[in-house]
This record gives C-alpha cells, sequence and structure tokens, in this order.
C-alpha cells in the first residue's frame, strides 16, 4: 500500500548575492538524490510506504536579505515569516501530548558582550604592560559576567598563559591542581590550534594569554569580552579569558574535563575578535563566531568534546520553525541550546565541503552576516542552507556519496555517534502542527508509518521526504 500526501506549497525562489563575480548563483531546481522526495509546488504526493522522515526548511524570497543582528535582537519581522500548516490523515496523537526525550541542558560560554568602543588598544611596544609572576596581583578587574571589578593573584605561569585567580574567592590546593591540569592542557593543544586558526594577538605586549578564574556562577563556564581589545572605561586591554571557579569546584568531574574544550572555545573567540578588530574589520555576528568555537573544541585534545557534540545533535531534532540558522537566540535555555547545536552542525557540515580553508576567509571577509559563508565558500547561501538540510536526513543512508549530501563525518564513526541514530531518540513524530518559520530554519519529524495522506499549506516552505 502506499501513502498519499496532499500538499498546497508555493515554489520558492531565492537569489542571495555577496560579490556577482565570486558567488555561484542559486540554482532553484533544488535538486535532490534518488530515493528523497522535494515537495515544491501544489499537488498529491504518494510516497512509499518505507519513509522514515519529514523535514520542512523555509528559504525567503529572492528580495529578502538578512544583515548582521546582534545578541538576542529579534532580526526578523512577521513579514519574513513563513507560515504553514499540516494536517494528517488519519488523525494520530497531537504533538502537544507526545513525550519527547528531551537532551541534557549543558552549562555555555556567554556570547561575547558588545563592545562600547571604536578606538583599538595597543599597548607600547617594551611597556611591560600585564607581565606578572607568581605572587603579582592584577587590581581592578572588570567582570562583565556579574558586573563586578576584582583583584586577582597570578597562581601559575607557563610559556603561553598568565593564570590569575579572584583574590576574595575561596579555593583550596585540589581546585588550584585542576586549574593547572587545564591549563597545561591548553598548552598541548595550542601548537595544533594555532596551525589552523592562527596565533594569538598580543595588543597588551606581554606575549601571553590572560586567564582569570573568577566566581561567574554555576551555569556559566567562561567567557571572553570584545570591550578588552578597545579603550573604554571597563576594558580590561589584553587577549584574556574569564573561566568559573564555580564550575572548576564542581563535584561532577565532566563537568571539569568540560573545561579542557573551553578555554579552547574562548580562545577561538579571542583570535576571531582580534583578527576583526587589528582588520579594521567590522564585529563579527554571534552565530558565526560560535560556529567557529564549536569547531575549534576539537582541537582541545579531550574525547569529551564529542560526548558535548552527541548532546548538541540531539538539540538538532529540537529545532524549530523560531530557530533560524543566522540568528543568534539567548533569552531560553532551550534557545540557546538549539543555537549552538545549529551553528556546530553547519559549520561541521562546511567543513567537510569545503576543507579548514574557510577559517581564514571568513575571519578576513569584509562582510558581518551570512555573506561571511558566501565569500569564503563561493556558494550561494540559500542553496548551502538547502544542501545541509538534506544532509541531516540522507548522509548515511546508502542512497548517495554525493559530498553536499552525505557527511560520512554524520555516520562512519569518526565522532563515535550516528546522527541518524541520535534522531531517532528525540524526533518529534509528524502529527497536526502549524507554525511560522523563520528564514533559513527547519523543523524535523519522524513519519509514523499510520499517516497515509498530509494537507500542507504553505509558502516559501520546502519539504524533504525519507
Amino acid at each position: 500500500m502506499m501513502k498519499k500526501l496532499l500538499l498546497v506549497i508555493i515554489i520558492p525562489i531565492i537569489i542571495l548575492s555577496c560579490d556577482p563575480q565570486n558567488i555561484e548563483e542559486s540554482n532553484n531546481d533544488y535538486s535532490v538524490p534518488n530515493g528523497v522526495m522535494l515537495i515544491k509546488e501544489n499537488g498529491i504526493y504518494t510516497i512509499p510506504q518505507n519513509s522514515k522522515y519529514a523535514l520542512f526548511l523555509h528559504l525567503p524570497k529572492e528580495d529578502q536579505n538578512y544583515g548582521f543582528y546582534g545578541e538576542n535582537e529579534p532580526g526578523f519581522n512577521n513579514s519574513d515569516m513563513a507560515r504553514f500548516s499540516i494536517d494528517i490523515a488519519p488523525d494520530q496523537t497531537s504533538r502537544s501530548s507526545y513525550n519527547q526525550k528531551k537532551p541534557l541542558a549543558l552549562s555555555y560560554s556567554r556570547p561575547r558582550s558588545i563592545k562600547s568602543s571604536d578606538v583599538p588598544f595597543q599597548a607600547e611596544e617594551g611597556s611591560l604592560f600585564h607581565v606578572f609572576d607568581e605572587g603579582d596581583v592584577w587590581e581592578g578587574i572588570h567582570i562583565k559576567a556579574n558586573e563586578e571589578v576584582i583583584d586577582a593573584k597570578c597562581i601559575y605561569v607557563t610559556e603561553n598563559a598568565y593564570v590569575l585567580i579572584d583574590n576574595s574567592s575561596s579555593y583550596d590546593d585540589a581546585d588550584l591542581n585542576r586549574i593547572i591540569e587545564v591549563v597545561d592542557n591548553f598548552e598541548k593543544a595550542y601548537p595544533s590550534f594555532r596551525e589552523t586558526f592562527g596565533t594569538v594577538s598580543d595588543i597588551d605586549e606581554n606575549g601571553k594569554l590572560l586567564v582569570v578564574v573568577a566566581n561567574l556562577g554555576e551555569n556559566l563556564m567562561g567567557y571572553m569580552s570584545p570591550e578588552d581589545f578597545y579603550i573604554s572605561e571597563n576594558s580590561n586591554n589584553g587577549e584574556i579569558m574569564y573561566i568559573s571557579l564555580d564550575v572548576i569546584q564542581s563535584p561532577d568531574q565532566n563537568l571539569c574535563e568540560s573545561f579542557n574544550v573551553t578555554i579552547i572555545h574562548e580562545l577561538q573567540h579571542i583570535v576571531f575578535t582580534s583578527k576583526r578588530v587589528l582588520n579594521g574589520l567590522s564585529e563579527e555576528p554571534t552565530w558565526i563566531t560560535e560556529a567557529l568555537s564549536t569547531f575549534a573544541e576539537e582541537y582541545s585534545g579531550n574525547e569529551v568534546f564529542k560526548e558535548i557534540l552527541v548532546n548538541r545533535a540531539a538539540w538538532l531534532s529540537w529545532a524549530t520553525g523560531n530557530n533560524s540558522i543566522i540568528e543568534w537566540l539567548n533569552d531560553d535555555d532551550n534557545d540557546i541550546q538549539i543555537s549552538y547545536a545549529l551553528s556546530a552542525f553547519f559549520f561541521r557540515y562546511l567543513v567537510n565541503r569545503f576543507g579548514e580553508d574557510i577559517i581564514q576567509k571568513i575571519y578576513l571577509c569584509p562582510y558581518n552576516d551570512y555573506r561571511m559563508v558566501e565569500y569564503a565558500t563561493g556558494e550561494d547561501f540559500g542553496t548551502l542552507f538547502y544542501d545541509f538540510c538534506l544532509s541531516l536526513i540522507v548522509s548515511g543512508r546508502g542512497i548517495t556519496d554525493d559530498p553536499r549530501y552525505d557527511v560520512k563525518e554524520f555516520y562512519d564513526g569518526t565522532l563515535d555517534f550516528s546522527l541518524e541514530e541520535i534522531f531517532y531518540e528525540y524526533y518529534f513524530p509528524l502529527s497536526d502542527y502549524s507554525s511560522n518559520m523563520k528564514p533559513y530554519s527547519f523543523v524535523l519529524f519522524s513519519l509514523p508509518p499510520e499517516v497515509e495522506e498530509v494537507t500542507f499549506q504553505s509558502e516559501n516552505v520546502l519539504g524533504l521526504i525519507l
């Protein structure tokens, strides 16, 4: 028996351009591998009984171009949304009553605060600015996470880092040993990181990274502040990362292990920001720099990054039309986790397809929005997003070896997991559903075998059935 799928849909057309001479224009044929049904026009569709997945994605109209959005800014208005609705037959359990498994909410590194100055800081050569011996105290450090000012004592010096801890904090030898272990791991990881991402800048002329350990709260692993690269009242003026003593002191050993990943994650933010500031380029969007930092975590040399990536894979299945890949949401904890997941896997897709050379191209791109991806890859952003969505349901299914759609890393054991197996645990089943979708968002469903017909109404939304 075959199932019938009834759809009413308007064909989307997208043409996005960074530089017409360098960017491949969008191919409106929306090609798919054999075995995948593409839904792009009105009609009744018969689909094979063994179809497992339904993915719907919003590609914007050709005249809708989206620029830079800061943290928590709404980015889109109602006219940008695409409304779509699904009615299934025969009736099944509603989505709202389905008890979907929820992934673990990870502690996270706070997205960087926005700078408040346009004048870059640069210490005078030979000024011995921010040079410490063990036991020296640095006074008046601005901690943006909790708007405090602290004094911190230097407790450890390595080839590439000064480590300081808040003088007012309570800690013991076990805490210090954990901190030293994390920094020693950074020293081991830095040469490999440097080959791909580049060397940390040195605006304070001390030749080292500054690691400030302070009480930031239990849910915040760490952060860096772009303001530290500028002259302003609250700038600490240097290449500085701030990590949480509260998490260092956690009895959860896995959480402590995560610091080996966090320090590399924040290091990428520092390198990215310095590349932009020192080359007179505009601030990078959060979703782009978080994409690169999640990729950089692999360079920590610690296997815990794979556990983190498994959890982010699970959060992909929680993405809804409210979660655009080019907008960073920071108000709701679920949205934060989904934002990290989208950025992480989209960038892994890009690196698998185009190679790590795109990192330096993104760093030095003259744009500060989705065109950074177009600039680095030479491809239309809408087409890349479409191909990425296809890869989520096609990779590992054995229907194509086209690298646009089949990302071997998503299933071959390189990361110790299969994306499809993780999705299977967390999918929503397709049911009666309606939603507004932001541009460059998708929603993913499992396709219950009992569903025979689906009435689908939408505008600027594509459907993929496999």
